[in-house]
């Protein structure tokens, strides 16, 4: 049923072409009022439809609903000067669940998107032949028309509902939350490499590269604050920053192991973004007593554009890259020994991963017999590290780092510390820990200490000032709010015409023990009054 005619005007449905299309009969139905009544609803069914030139200029109706007694009717192009209304009945997607969700939407868009650029990058980077039977992505991009906010730089503006299209009100959102509301069948790891392609794609990111050789340049392009990640693919060449293990600050050592880097046989290549975190970085040889060009070890970077501006750079230079089988032997390193034994140094990345003392540098050598494959920071000794807390000697195999603290722990001083989050699927500090809102299996309201990315990613923070897990909030339209279950209960309700979530203070009760807002009244063609039991009745209906 893709159409409904209403008569509205007898009068001026006088001058429209009427008349039997199934029988011989032919008199005028429009003017008797027997037979198509004023202001009742008609059918027309998609194969009763009278198009001319692409037009809907009439149609069959079927006076008694069995499908006897049809008549034709036309109506013109404007239906309304000749005594009709024709509306499109449109329907909910049949088993697409995001088109459920959106509601009722006729896919007539023929002239594109509002963000052409944008959507048609994001369709080439969907895999369509993973869409399953009953699903309808080209729909939903159509539906929810996504755009580049602009308002909220790097977020993405969506359409979340039919009345939001209608409108014309985009909702900003996080880029990971809108392909997750229009993409829900997607798994964490493909939207986030969404994400990043779209931060890539779109420059929502500024870096400047940086060289040196001191000690200071090293340590701060591996221990300085970090950009943000944005899950880079990584290769044995390219690797994510948030994998190195000479990330951390190694305060329990008298000098960071990269430190010796310093000898004057090595520099630094780093990034940084606006804010002077540390976005990419790559050690290369340039030792001037070894008659061979730079010698690059593995690129870091935490996306693929901080890799991709230190390879060119490396390329500039006409270095030798870790895919080709760089070599740092015969490189010095300055020699640092540690109180306990061993010698301040960081993990190698380019093989031979040993090193040769030869009282006054530690050598890169094949037979050397100082194991440089250690994370620690100490080279050639059992001892590691010590707990930030307890103090307590630990191995390689004891130690529980923190990503908070950017300390060492044994293991029962880490567990004090931290609490594992189901929602980011990791131990966090506790100081990360914050409160959010549930309904629980028996219906009630219970807090739940979640980290605050999970709580991002998971919950909503409503109108009552607290964050409610997403599966349990409604929106409430007329306030422009997130409403919380419990808030639900006390002060909302649901109309029962519209079946759209509005505040107590408006809402009307009927005689017929229905509960609507005060402004449908107002909208309704009826005239309604309070009587003296605060119940609305009708005091004039409408003829139809």
């Amino acid at each position: 049923m893709p159409y409904e005619l209403i008569m509205v005007d007898p009068v001026a449905a006088q001058h429209v072409s009427v008349g039997r299309g199934v029988t011989d009969c032919s008199y005028d139905l429009c003017t008797s009022g027997q037979h198509i009544q004023q202001w009742k609803t008609y059918p027309i069914l998609s194969r009763d439809e009278i198009h001319l030139d692409g037009e809907l200029i009439g149609g069959y109706i079927r006076l008694n609903g069995n499908g006897a007694g049809a008549v034709r009717i036309t109506f013109g192009i404007t239906p309304r000067d000749n005594g009709f209304v024709v509306r499109r009945v449109l329907e909910v997607h049949p088993t697409d669940t995001v088109m459920q969700k959106f509601g009722a939407f006729e896919d007539d868009r023929c002239s594109g998107f509002v963000d052409d650029p944008f959507v048609c990058w994001l369709r080439s980077n969907l895999d369509l032949g993973n869409e399953a039977t009953g699903q309808h992505w080209t729909m939903r991009l159509r539906a929810i028309q996504p755009i580049r906010s602009k308002i909220s730089h790097g977020k993405i503006s969506i359409y979340q509902t039919r009345k939001d299209a209608d409108n014309d009100r985009h909702v900003a959102m996080k880029a990971g939350r809108a392909i997750r509301y229009i993409f829900p069948e997607f798994s964490d790891t493909e939207i986030e490499v969404m994400v990043d392609r779209f931060r890539e794609k779109f420059s929502l990111r500024n870096y400047t590269l940086k060289t040196g050789r001191e000690a200071d340049d090293f340590v701060r392009a591996y221990s300085h604050t970090q950009a943000d990640m944005d899950n880079p693919r990584t290769t044995t060449t390219r690797k994510a920053m948030a994998h190195s293990c000479m990330r951390y600050r190694f305060d329990q050592l008298p000098v960071h192991p990269v430190s010796v880097y310093a000898s004057g046989d090595f520099e630094i290549i780093w990034l940084e973004d606006s804010n002077g975190h540390i976005a990419g970085r790559c050690v290369i040889m340039v030792s001037e007593d070894i008659d061979i060009q730079p010698q690059a070890g593995p690129i870091y970077g935490v996306c693929e554009h901080s890799m991709d501006m230190i390879k060119h750079h490396l390329d500039s230079i006409i270095a030798v890259g870790y895919e080709d089988r760089s070599s740092w032997v015969g490189a010095r390193l300055n020699r640092v020994e540690h109180r306990d034994g061993g010698f301040i140094g960081p993990y190698l990345d380019v093989m031979p991963q040993s090193l040769e003392d030869d009282g006054d540098h530690l050598i890169v050598d094949e037979d050397g017999d100082i194991n440089a494959s250690d994370y620690h920071g100490v080279l050639g000794s059992n001892h590691y590290t010590a707990c930030t807390e307890c103090g307590d000697r630990l191995t390689e195999d004891e130690y529980y780092h923190s990503e908070h603290t950017e300390e060492n722990y044994c293991e029962c001083c880490y567990n004090n510390e931290h609490t594992y989050c189901e929602y980011a699927s990791e131990m966090v500090h506790d100081s990360e820990m914050t409160e959010a809102w549930i309904v629980n299996g028996h219906g009630n309201y219970v807090t739940e200490s979640v980290s605050e990315y999970g709580r991002d990613m998971n919950f909503i923070e409503c109108s009552d000032d607290r964050y409610w897990h997403s599966d349990d909030v409604v929106y409430c339209e007329s306030e422009g709010v997130w409403v919380s279950p419990r808030s639900m209960d006390n002060d909302y309700f649901v109309s029962d015409w519209d079946n759209e979530t509005y505040p107590n203070n408006v809402k009307c009760t009927l005689a017929d023990g229905l509960d609507v807002a005060d402004s449908e009244i107002v909208d309704d063609d009826n005239t309604w009054e309070k009587n003296a039991q605060g119940v609305w009745i009708i005091v004039e209906e409408k003829d139809e």
